[in-house]
C-alpha cells in the first residue's frame, strides 16, 4: 500500500477487505505503529459472508524531511459466532508513505515569507529611528 505526498500535503489510500468465508467476522483495522497523522476509516466493523468494504488510509498534511516513511496496516478479522473450530485470523499489509522533494515554489514560499518579515520589521525600524533622531 503507497501513499505518495508532497510538502504540506495530504495523502490517503484505499483497501478494499473482503470476507471470503461463510460466517460473518468482526473485522479491525489498525498501525502497528502508532502515527498521529495517519487516520484509517473505519477501523472496526462487521463484515457479512462474501461482502466486501472500502476502509481508507488518510495521511493528514505532511511536514516530512524524510523521503519515505514505513509501517504496517493490520487486519484482524474475529469470527462474531463463539465456537472452537472458528479462529481468528489476520494480515499485515506494509504501508509506504513516499514524499516529494520540495520544489523552488514550496522552498521560496519557506525562505520568502521570513526574508520578506526581516525586510519589513527593518524598513519599520528605520522609519522609527529616523523620526526620533530627525537629521538637520
Amino acid at each position: 500500500l503507497v501513499i505518495q505526498t508532497g510538502f504540506l500535503q495530504s495523502g490517503a489510500a484505499e483497501l478494499t477487505i473482503a470476507n471470503p468465508s461463510d460466517d460473518v467476522q468482526a473485522i479491525e483495522v489498525y498501525l502497528e505503529t502508532v502515527d498521529t497523522g495517519i487516520r484509517i476509516t473505519p477501523r472496526t466493523f462487521t463484515l457479512e459472508a462474501g461482502a466486501r468494504k472500502k476502509v481508507s488510509v488518510q495521511l493528514e498534511r505532511s511536514v516530512q524531511n524524510d523521503t519515505v516513511k514505513t509501517n504496517t496496516v493490520k487486519l484482524l478479522a474475529k469470527p462474531l459466532l463463539d465456537s472452537p473450530l472458528l479462529q481468528q485470523s489476520g494480515i499485515n499489509i506494509p504501508l509506504e508513505v513516499r514524499f516529494e522533494p520540495l520544489g523552488w515554489q514550496e522552498l521560496s514560499a519557506i525562505i520568502g515569507i521570513p526574508l520578506l518579515l526581516v525586510l519589513v520589521l527593518g524598513s519599520v525600524y528605520k522609519v522609527r529611528k529616523r523620526k526620533k533622531n530627525p537629521t538637520p
